[in-house]
């Protein structure tokens, strides 16, 4: 927990508007592999991490809420009534709000954290998360976990991004040196214990905002769902894209377009490399683990075709580096960061040729950010 990022939002608040009556920790969420399978009713492996958002609440003592993004120094005072929607992130709160049909007292609420936004470590999921924790505790809405998950779906698809429900159900019910092997068909989860003397992940930001609403990503899914109802008709049996399987895959190809059948190609091998990955964790087995994630994102840019320049040049750098096993993008796609399995930290002679190389090609240096695995959402007073 970032003590000085909480310190921050409390003095804000306090600042502001008084004495807090609740504070909320939302985590942001890696996922070492298993990409774009979870809205296909796919395998992932996602962990909560360290980083996130923090939201102070208390009653407002006026007819209007006033909401303050500590971060970006943005003020949002409003009615409540979705009349008046001034900054991008004022939209999530609004889908909340209304997924939750709120209809309380008004409060001030006051937001941030350590969690870069636009970097596919679910900084929406995140705010929308925690906005929900904490405006059930401050209004006694007595929400429990499976209904924080079912509403925060519903808000973040009510925002433009036609997603899974990986991000929301990583950050509720993250655990500290555990990573979550989800099953996205039924809901089930399992927790992997992840040891930190082999398993060490660092995340590299492209420092290349993505915009899932306004990028491809709702085109992969519709390849996705156009793949689906063309298999359904030759094979009724299968319920979903989770059906198709190594042995059965190529039977049917040939009613799929050519960015169909790469997608399902994707989604098939994918599922499989999340089975090996557990294994690979179970038995330390570091070589075949970073092995799983250079073939993940080779899958990812050339049959998914979620990458872009910048995160295949970060992998590629990877793929030279002695003490980084394995490399691939993580999130979305389009941008973010990718996630790598390290030994050890970077040394600063690493850190500073890829900086000068990275900032050669793209204009600026990327970010450097260790996570490891955590707790999830939480009250903190």
């Amino acid at each position: 927990m970032n003590n000085e990022k909480l310190s921050q939002i409390t003095e804000e608040f306090r600042r502001r508007f008084g004495t807090c009556t609740h504070v909320v920790f939302a985590p942001g969420r890696a996922n070492i592999i298993g990409e774009h399978t979870d809205y296909n009713d796919g395998l992932v492996l996602p962990f909560a991490v360290s980083q996130g958002l923090y939201f102070a609440i208390g009653p407002a003592h006026t007819q209007k809420s006033q909401i303050f993004a500590l971060d970006v120094q943005e003020l949002w005072v409003t009615d409540l009534s979705g009349e008046d929607v001034p900054h991008p992130w004022c939209i999530y709160l609004l889908r909340a709000l209304s997924a939750v049909g709120y209809t309380g007292s008004h409060f001030n609420l006051v937001f941030g954290g350590d969690l870069p936004s636009g970097a596919g470590i679910s900084s929406s999921s995140a705010l929308t998360c925690g906005f929900l924790y904490s405006l059930s505790r401050f209004a006694s809405l007595h929400l429990d976990t499976a209904d924080l998950l079912s509403l925060s779906v519903m808000a973040e698809r009510g925002s433009g991004v036609r997603g899974g429900q990986m991000d929301q159900y990583t950050i509720i019910h993250g655990l500290e040196g555990h990573a979550i092997l989800l099953d996205c068909k039924d809901m089930s989860a399992g927790f992997i214990s992840v040891d930190p003397a082999y398993f060490q992940f660092l995340l590299i930001n492209t420092r290349k905002k993505h915009h899932l609403v306004s990028t491809e990503y709702n085109d992969r899914r519709q390849d996705c769902d156009l793949a689906l109802e063309r298999i359904k008709e030759v094979d009724s049996s299968v319920s979903s894209l989770r059906d198709i399987h190594a042995g059965n895959m190529d039977s049917y190809m040939n009613v799929l377009s050519l960015p169909q059948s790469k997608r399902v190609r994707h989604l098939v091998h994918e599922n499989d490399r999340v089975m090996q990955m557990v294994k690979a964790i179970k038995n330390k087995d570091l070589w075949t683990a970073g092995t799983l994630l250079y073939q993940s994102h080779q899958s990812l840019s050339v049959l998914y075709e979620v990458s872009c320049p910048e995160l295949d040049f970060l992998v590629h750098w990877a793929s030279g580096q002695s003490n980084i096993y394995g490399a691939r993008m993580m999130g979305g796609g389009f941008g973010g960061c990718t996630i790598n399995l390290v030994q050890g930290e970077l040394s600063d002679a690493q850190k500073s040729q890829l900086s000068q190389s990275y900032s050669d090609s793209f204009g600026h240096a990327p970010e450097f950010i260790y996570i490891k695995p955590d707790h999830g959402l939480r009250a903190v007073l």
